[in-house]
This record gives structure tokens, sequence and C-alpha cells, in this order.
């Protein structure tokens, strides 16, 4: 990308957010999540970048299944990691999840679905989860076997019909070894100076247009532009995989770090979303906090601090992971009515006027962290 008219940057950061899109379904560990990490890394090449890939193995999640109402099947998906093994079943519990809105995994009001079925004496447990637009919605998880019931998750709009009818359900899932890689790029001299780093997640449900195309959109902008603005600083871009199986290779990379970075810069999800509602969380000194929050006023975000910033659980996404380290951090993350649906691809999650106006405020996010 190159300094240019508004609507030659926005048409530019749009390209990006299809291309990503049209990959494929970013699972990790799955062939598109391969080619998405080599994507990656072209891109970075291209901003004059060095590349290091960072490898991690997992407990891959390999499970087919479908599901029948009166002998009709409908779309599905299983519920990762719930169980193992071959069921065909006819004894099936059916449930709704959900309140229009869209939750990042399990809670307790899901726990208590298949706790349910399970002391039933059901085989499966088809729930329909009830998103604002009536798709299946998938649920994070976390990659460890629970060896419970089979749970299947179908789109809202079935919700009716599987009340009404038969409902069937094959499925056949086991455990294998799976790999994944995290894409860094690194410019500058961060052996002399701590590194100012840039971290956006690139797998998830689905085509993830919205939800991971549009920060890894946002976060190539910004690694342009600050690499043009302060070139005296050290400066690392960190693609990670693994978001929607419990941040794994978050987690599996920052076990590497050993010097906490000058800042870190967590650009989460649905950062240029259409219709999306986004937070922010920040650790910095006052002064920056006020540039930081004029920066992103625009986009209806007012960043707060956390009630305890070396608690994870006080931060969003894999900004959780880097918690630990105390250096100041901003995360951004949002939500957006096709956030983990099938629907999330690039032309009905965000417009190249919407990237372009977002893009503007992150840069000037990024510069008021990283001024000293």
């Amino acid at each position: 990308m190159t300094d240019s008219n508004p609507s030659e940057l926005g048409a530019k950061l749009y390209r990006i957010v299809e291309a990503y899109a049209d990959l494929g379904i970013h699972r990790t560990g799955t062939a598109v999540d391969r080619i998405t990490a080599d994507w990656f890394k072209s891109q970075l090449e291209a901003l004059g970048g060095r590349i290091t890939r960072h490898d991690y193995q997992f407990d891959f999640f390999d499970a087919v299944a479908t599901v029948k109402i009166d002998g009709d099947e409908i779309e599905s998906m299983p519920l990762y990691y719930e169980a193992i093994g071959n069921v065909k079943t006819t004894k099936v519990a059916v449930a709704e999840f959900g309140d229009g809105e869209h939750g990042s995994g399990l809670d307790n009001s899901l726990e208590a679905l298949i706790d349910s079925a399970m002391a039933d004496g059901y085989e499966a447990l088809v729930i329909a989860t009830l998103g604002g637009s009536g798709e299946l919605v998938a649920l994070n998880c976390v990659p460890e076997l629970r060896n419970r019931i089979p749970v299947l998750l179908v789109p809202g709009r079935f919700a009716s019909a599987l009340k009404r009818g038969e409902v069937s359900v094959e499925y056949s899932a086991e455990i294998v070894p799976g790999t994944s890689t995290n894409i860094i790029g690194e410019w500058g001299n961060s052996s002399a100076e701590p590194p100012f780093v840039l971290t956006t997640p690139m797998s998830g449900w689905f085509t993830c247009a919205g939800e991971r195309g549009t920060g890894i959109a946002m976060t190539l902008f910004v690694a342009e532009q600050l690499l043009k603005k302060m070139p005296h600083i050290p400066l690392k871009v960190i693609a990670l995989s693994g978001h929607e199986i419990g941040f794994i290779g978050a987690y599996r990379l920052t076990e590497t770090v050993t010097t906490p970075p000058r800042a870190v810069f967590h650009l989460g999800s649905c950062l240029a979303a259409s219709d999306a509602h986004r937070i922010g969380i920040v650790h910095t000194t006052e002064p920056k906090l006020d540039g930081i929050r004029e920066a992103l006023a625009p986009l209806q975000i007012s960043p707060n601090p956390p009630e305890n910033h070396l608690d994870p659980a006080c931060w969003v996404g894999e900004s959780q992971c880097w918690a630990e380290f105390g250096m100041p951090m901003l995360s951004v993350a949002g939500l957006s009515p096709l956030f983990h649906t099938p629907e999330d691809v690039a032309e009905k999650a965000t417009t190249p006027e919407l990237l372009e106006s977002a893009a503007k405020c992150y840069i000037e996010a990024a510069l008021a962290l990283i001024q000293n």
C-alpha cells in the first residue's frame, strides 16, 4: 500500500479483506490455515519484513457430522472437543442457545443444556444457535477433549422444526496430531531496544471477512504507516492462528517471550465491520490515554484501563496472553451481526469507505501509544 487518495486507499484495504476471505474456511490446523499463513507472510515480505515462522503442535479435532429433521439434512457443525467416537442415533435432545447476540464460547447456560441432555440419557444434543441473522453461530472452545455426548450446532431458523420433527444424528470424531503456524515480521534492531508489537489473529470458524479480515487489513496499514512515520523504532507484526480454540497460537508464542515489548497493540475482531460494536482496553500513562481516546472517538470507542493490567481476565482476545508482561498495551475488539457465522463474507461485512475511515483512527491510536 502507498499513500493515495481516499478512494484508492479504501479500495486497497477492501482487496485485502477480499483476498483473506477468499482463501476459504480459516480453521486452525487445516489446509486453508496453512495457505493463510503463507499469504500473510507474503504481505509482510512486501513491506520489507524479516519473516519468522513459529510452528506449534496441538490436538486437532477431526469430525464429520450430519443432522437430519424428518430425513432432510440441515446445515450443522460439531461443538469442538465435546466427544469422540462414532454415533448414529435418533435419541437426540434439542435445545436453543443464545439471545440474539453472539457469545464467544461455552458459558454456564450452555453447560447446563449439555448436562441435562446427558442426565436424561440422550445420545446426542442438537442446539439451534439464536444469532441475530438466523444463521449458524459457531462457538469458541479450548482444545481439550471433554468426553461427553456429541453436540451439534445448527442455524437458529431451525429451532421450531427441531421441536416438531424427528431428529437424527450421524457423528464421527477423533483427536489427531495437528500443527499450525504463527507468522512474525520484524523491522529494525529489536536487540538494541524492545520492539513495538502489532498483533492480530488470522484464524476463525468460517471465512471471517469482517471478524478477521478487517483486523488484518488494519494491521497491515498501521504497520506500513509506522514504518514511514516512526522508522527509528523497531517494529514487530505477529499474526496468530488458534484464535477459535482458546487462543492457543498466542499462548504458545508468548511462552517464548523473554523480554517485554515496548508496547503491544492488539487488533482484534470486527475492527472495521459494518454495524459492529467495539470496545477498547488500554494500559498506559494518562497523557497517552487521552491521545488514544481522541484517536478512536470517531469509531465510538473509548478505551478504559483494566482493573488489573496484569490479570488476563481483564483483557479480551489475544491481549489476555500478553497481560503478564505488564508493558503498555491497547486492545480493540468487537462483535458484528455476522460474527462467527458463514455469512461473514466481504461484500456483506464491510465497505471500502468504512475500512478507510477506521484505518485513519487506528494509526493515530498506534502513534499515541508508541510516543514517549
